[in-house]
């Protein structure tokens, strides 16, 4: 699947995964959080008008005219779960317009992928999100990050690195033709 076919799915709800404490603003683990922060600063450069909006639970940005909800939910990376239900609640948005962002250590730096209905194994966050919606019928974008020279470093303490500035140049460079796809 690429993430041109997202380009007439609207609306179109993208949830970043990450932890909203500071200290992980710029590592693996907040690549979803980040994907969301280049996106809206894409609509920004496109002139986009852009509504926010804070609840309890998420912080919402939305562009009205072209149907994209981006949410970042504001409690802990395993608990986003919560704030994906707390949206849903306030909403009769499909759920499969529904695009999880993430980091996945099994995919290179530099590459995505994108998939429907099916969720990978061992990432809290999404799991959280699964099983407090009870389906996965919505999409997942994958952002790859796996960049180790050496597997000496276990998976767990890998993520919670921040990346270098030239991953996070690579990050960057994806995640921009995704955005780009999806507009």
């Amino acid at each position: 699947m690429q993430a041109s076919d997202l380009k007439n799915t609207r609306p179109l709800i993208i949830v970043g995964l990450g932890n909203t404490d500071g200290s992980y603003t710029s590592n693996r683990h907040n690549s979803g959080f980040l994907f969301l922060d280049y996106f809206i600063k894409e609509l920004q450069r496109l002139n986009k008008e852009l509504i926010y909006t804070q609840k309890k639970q998420y912080e919402l940005v939305k562009s009205q005219q072209d149907q994209i909800f981006l949410l970042k939910p504001l409690t802990m990376m395993n608990s986003s779960g919560l704030a994906v239900k707390e949206f849903y609640k306030y909403t009769n948005l499909p759920i499969n317009a529904m695009v999880l962002v993430f980091d996945d250590l099994d995919i290179p730096l530099g590459t995505f992928k994108l998939q429907q209905g099916k969720t990978p194994k061992g990432h809290n966050g999404v799991n959280s999100v699964t099983d407090t919606l009870n389906t996965k019928n919505f999409y997942n974008l994958r952002l790859g990050i796996e960049n180790r020279t050496s597997k000496e470093i276990g998976g767990v303490a890998y993520v919670l690195e921040n990346f270098t500035s030239e991953e996070l140049q690579v990050l960057e460079k994806v995640v921009k033709s995704v955005i780009s796809q999806i507009l």
